[in-house]
């Protein structure tokens, strides 16, 4: 039952109670003696109350299911914290993994680029050569065949002002103002 030392105690006690309790109750009932039986009825039910008091006791104390079902709650949760620290690692594992094929991506990329540009130069180096020369050779034969002959230079003409305008009319010089605010021509 698990039950301490006070309480086995205080079970046996109540258990040697309640027999005696029995035992007087049955002789005042057999000898028609009232107290004895009153008496016996009385210590019995004491013992049957100290036994009823020492099992609720008990069913209140007693933690064992508690306890157990705390440990299997206990288990659980660290079985699920082992699983979730395993899936973390794995999960760190492949983000370094990715980080890892990604670098290496990058890096063929880079190199592969750094090679199809230099191709690409050399044959844009090649391209140019054979276009400069090829204009060259069109511009020669058009200068051969007279097509790209240069033209007449025109020289540069003067813009003439107009002559016989109002003001010039007049051969006076006039005499400026010398008054402050006014301007004269």
């Amino acid at each position: 039952m698990g039950l301490n030392r006070s309480s086995k105690a205080a079970l046996t006690g109540a258990g040697t109670g309640m027999l005696a309790g029995l035992l007087a109750l049955l002789h005042g009932a057999y000898h028609d003696h009232v107290s004895r039986t009153v008496s016996g009825t009385c210590l019995t039910l004491v013992s049957l109350t100290a036994i009823a008091l020492v099992l609720i006791r008990k069913w209140i104390i007693d933690t064992r299911d508690g306890r157990r079902i705390l440990a299997a709650t206990q288990r659980e949760a660290q079985a699920r914290k082992d699983t979730y620290i395993t899936a973390q690692a794995a999960l760190e594992a492949e983000h370094s993994r990715l980080r890892q094929d990604i670098a290496a991506e990058r890096e063929a990329n880079a190199t592969r680029l750094a090679a199809e540009r230099d191709a690409l130069a050399t044959e844009f180096e090649a391209k140019r050569g054979e276009y400069m020369a090829e204009a060259l050779e069109v511009a020669v034969q058009m200068i051969a065949g007279k097509k790209l002959a240069p033209k007449q230079i025109a020289t540069a003409r003067l813009i003439q002002f107009p002559r016989g305008l109002p003001h010039q009319q007049a051969d006076q010089p006039r005499e400026r103002s010398r008054e402050r605010g006014v301007v004269g021509p």
